[in-house]
């Protein structure tokens, strides 16, 4: 706690979550820790916002970019991050957030240009703590939506996204409900007991179906 205050910790800053931000408007963060700390967050080279986050509730951060067009945001401590919210307000095309490794809630929803997380499209794969995910009207954000490492996953919301399959974990450990987009062709779920809710978007293109 005290070394985030003073900028101490040597693996705080290596520990951070990368927003290509698109939009000259504020963007709000809610972030949510685990443990209390001093979240730092940069909108732009040189400035930054260090506000006390006291590990129960969610404090807010606003911040304008310097740059209309690929503005870089920088959100430290990634891994004492449990959830974030806001991140459309940022128009993100692009996110690095794979260093969230404990996030269990991540609403991405209603961002029209994003179409790379974590350099691998609609790659979650590294949130092994994620139990809620949300990249609804995200109609650029397509390929794989790659859950593998989401053992407990509870809910995913993909209508008006543009994923084309998905990638489960085999061992999920919680009964799930997934909503997914017109654009889906393949579905695969290795442990079809955890599904209690499955629903696709009108106009659904499904051409494989593997329910073991």
């Amino acid at each position: 706690f005290t070394d985030t205050l003073f900028d101490y910790s040597p693996s705080y800053e290596s520990d951070m979550l990368t927003i290509r931000a698109n939009t000259l408007q504020p963007i709000t963060f809610e972030i949510e820790t685990y443990t209390p700390v001093y979240q730092h967050v940069s909108y732009y080279n040189g400035q930054m916002t260090k506000l006390k986050v006291d590990g129960k509730v969610a404090t807010v951060f606003t911040g304008n970019a310097q740059t209309a067009t690929d503005q870089e945001i920088l959100i430290y401590g990634g891994s004492n991050i449990k959830r974030i919210r806001g991140i459309s307000s940022a128009n993100p095309d692009s996110m690095l957030i794979g260093s969230a490794t404990r996030l269990a809630e991540l609403d991405i929803s209603n961002c029209p240009i994003l179409t790379d997380v974590n350099s691998n499209k609609a790659n979650f794969s590294a949130h092994g703590y994620l139990n809620k995910l949300n990249i609804e009207d995200c109609p650029n954000l397509g390929g794989v939506l790659n859950l593998s490492g989401c053992s407990l996953l509870q809910e995913v919301k993909a209508k008006g996204s543009a994923v084309t399959s998905t990638q489960f974990a085999s061992n999920v450990k919680n009964s799930v409900t997934v909503e997914l987009p017109a654009s889906i062709e393949e579905l695969t779920l290795t442990d079809a007991r955890s599904l209690n809710t499955l629903k696709f978007e009108d106009g659904a293109n499904l051409q494989t179906l593997s329910l073991t």
